[in-house]
């Protein structure tokens, strides 16, 4: 599916692998299990299916054509999911006028932004879609988590799209964030 819309497989591969490392070692901030982290990894594969249609607003265009779609072993519940993911991210938050966001239960609006903004940070690591950051470590004190971007590469752009988008990260997991390069 990722093919038939164009999406720049090494970026979405790039941006799949972060995602999940930050999911695996952010894991006692959003307690979520292996049906959820399956969620974030095909909201990270077609996160950039809506550059199809247009580059403008194509976060919404992505959750239009993922919602659409048949994927298998998907319901259409999850299918909903996973579009609002791959919706939020660009620099969008969720918001109660949003629609899709608003009909989904409690529970699913946790989800729905935890996972969101997991995916939002693995995005800005890739900004420039040139793969700079090799790794991410993620170090934990008792206020804080140390977010540390491993690279031999001048990373000043993927730092600041970080910072521009950390905030939603921040109120959604319930920790602050210094990050490190």
């Amino acid at each position: 599916m990722a093919e038939k819309y164009g999406v720049d497989r090494k970026h979405a591969s790039y941006v799949e692998k972060m995602s999940l490392s930050l999911f695996d070692k952010t894991w006692n901030y959003h307690r979520l299990g292996d049906q959820e982290k399956l969620y974030l990894q095909v909201a990270a594969i077609l996160h950039d299916s809506g550059n199809y249609v247009s580059l403008s607003e194509h976060g919404n265009h992505s959750s239009n054509i993922i919602r659409t779609q048949s994927i298998m072993g998907f319901s259409d519940k999850e299918l909903e999911l996973i579009a609002n993911i791959a919706k939020y991210h660009t620099t969008r938050i969720p918001t109660y006028s949003d629609q899709s966001y608003y009909v989904l239960s409690h529970h699913e609006k946790i989800l729905v932004s935890k996972l969101s903004s997991i995916l939002k940070i693995a995005e800005s690591m890739d900004i420039s879609h040139m793969q700079k950051i090799r790794e991410i470590e993620v170090l934990a004190s008792a206020d804080a988590l140390q977010l540390r971007l491993i690279s031999n590469k001048d990373i000043l752009l993927e730092k600041w799209d970080i910072l521009n988008n950390i905030e939603f990260f921040q109120e959604v997991m319930g920790i602050r964030i210094k990050l490190k390069a």
